[in-house]
């Protein structure tokens, strides 16, 4: 068990041994173990997933052939996923066309996210962003740049196969560099 108060925490073992944390020690309680699932730590269906320049025919999703492959937890560019001013350790960065498709463990009933083009490109980059489960759209927004980030919340209940697709918009495939910032599902 755990009881808090203005002093600190107090934690009691299931064989009754108790522990006192001072609140000065206390840095953050994490309850999240085994409930939170980053989808950059999933594969993605490498036979499902996709993309296609603005020019030209699907290409393999790998960054040693194609410079705007996805990218797990950093930019396209490179360094941190950036967004609002603020640094991202965890998400995905993905150019438009791209589509990513990931099958999801049982259980987890949220998706969320902070979706919006990179700090990077200014006020450049717009793209639609469609997210997929099992065939039922769930989300269908334009992204562009400039624009506050998108919070992202989502129902994901039974969901077995999620397909995330960032497609053209408005300027074709200029600066669409968008970034899914704590990108996760949850129990």
């Amino acid at each position: 068990s755990l009881a808090l108060s203005d002093a600190g925490c107090t934690l009691e073992t299931a064989a009754g041994a108790k522990v006192n944390v001072p609140a000065a020690a206390l840095a953050r309680i994490d309850f999240s173990q085994g409930k939170v699932l980053y989808l950059s730590d999933l594969d993605w269906d490498a036979t499902q997933s996709e993309r296609t320049p603005y020019f030209g025919p699907p290409m393999p999703l790998d960054a040693s052939v194609d410079p705007y492959a996805p990218q797990r937890d950093r930019a396209l560019e490179g360094g941190e996923l950036t967004l609002a001013r603020r640094t991202y350790r965890k998400g995905l960065a993905l150019h438009s066309r791209t589509r990513l498709v990931f099958r999801l463990p049982e259980g987890y009933r949220r998706l969320t996210a902070l979706a919006g083009i990179d700090d990077r490109l200014s006020d450049q980059g717009n793209v639609k962003l469609e997210i997929v489960g099992d065939e039922k759209t769930l989300l269908s927004a334009i992204v562009s740049g400039g624009d506050a980030p998108l919070p992202v919340d989502l129902d994901v209940s039974g969901v077995r196969r999620l397909t995330i697709l960032v497609d053209f918009a408005n300027d074709q495939d200029v600066a669409d560099h968008l970034d899914l910032c704590e990108l996760r599902i949850i129990k």
